[in-house]
């Protein structure tokens, strides 16, 4: 499936307008490619990430080549560029070695750097954004029958398609039941992939852009994907989906960017006084502790990482 993909985004470009062979590339590998790494020596390794990010980028430049060359550097893309090439300092700070840092830079750029890439070239203006909110919306849609059914059996589509588990599968055990993995790497990164397609899918609501599917109302539609969410059983993921609706539907009423700004600054804050030594955590972990002994251990793990 991984090496054969790349015919399949030659295809993609050959039958549909590039802005969507772009897209169903990168949410096509996401969604049903394996969780699975070729190591190559002296190469960068040949994983779901590189399959999905790399050759939408490659075959687009044969395809489409006045669209890649026409983006030009911006001053906005300087926060991207920094995330890029920042674990070379990283590297060099631990004494890891110039090697090791560009070697991590390489990666970090396939991971980010190119998505972001792409996302300028194509989905940069309203027609784009539009293409690309309902083409997450649709994707998580589309997710929703596979969700349903490892809900109820276990997470077990990759080990009947690929053979194998791409995780601990005690991991997946949650509330009495199961949390649902299907083809991604765990089912932490399934419940925030879902939440981003709800979230989505909210404001395609409320606009009135997503249109009734087979005589299905909208709203129908997402309420049954806002379920399949719940149940994916990502608590981290929830809370940030009611925090991203919430700041969402503030900022729009108000006509004001700043629930955005305070959303943006929390990270820093938290950075800041985990640094300082000021705050821990310890309280909040107690306090998740009275609800939930698990839970509470998961959010210390975090607190420690």
């Amino acid at each position: 499936m991984m090496f054969a993909w790349p015919l399949a985004v030659v295809l993609f470009f050959c039958f549909l307008p590039p802005r969507r062979a772009v897209l169903a590339s990168l949410l096509g590998a996401w969604l049903f490619l394996p969780v699975y790494t070729f190591e190559v020596a002296g190469l960068p390794d040949y994983s779901k990430t590189f399959v999905t990010c790399v050759w939408p980028l490659a075959v687009a430049f044969v395809f489409d080549t006045r669209s890649i060359l026409k983006v030009r550097p911006h001053l906005q893309d300087l926060p991207m560029l920094v995330w890029c090439i920042c674990p070379l300092f990283t590297s060099l700070d631990n004494d890891l070695g110039f090697y090791d840092g560009l070697s991590a830079v390489l990666d970090q750029a396939v991971a980010w750097g190119i998505p972001y890439f792409l996302g300028r070239t194509y989905f940069s203006d309203r027609e784009g954004m539009k293409e690309l909110a309902l083409g997450i919306f649709w994707a998580g849609m589309v997710y929703v029958p596979f969700c349903l059914y490892e809900v109820r059996m276990s997470p077990q589509l990759h080990g009947h398609i690929y053979g194998y588990y791409q995780h601990d599968f005690l991991q997946t055990l949650r509330l009495g039941g199961y949390r649902p993995m299907v083809f991604m790497q765990h089912g932490l990164m399934l419940g925030l992939w879902m939440c981003c397609a709800s979230l989505v899918g909210v404001w395609l609501v409320r606009t009135r852009v997503l249109a009734p599917f087979m005589g299905v109302p909208a709203i129908f539609l997402l309420v049954l994907l806002l379920v399949t969410t719940v149940l994916c059983k990502s608590a981290g993921a929830l809370v940030l989906l009611f925090l991203a609706i919430v700041v969402l539907f503030v900022s729009v009423n108000a006509k004001a960017s700043w629930p955005l700004l305070l959303l943006m600054c929390i990270p820093l804050l938290y950075m800041g006084l985990r640094m300082t030594g000021f705050w821990e955590g310890k309280g909040l972990v107690k306090a998740v502790a009275r609800v939930n002994e698990l839970r509470a251990d998961s959010l210390k793990f975090r607190f420690d990482n």
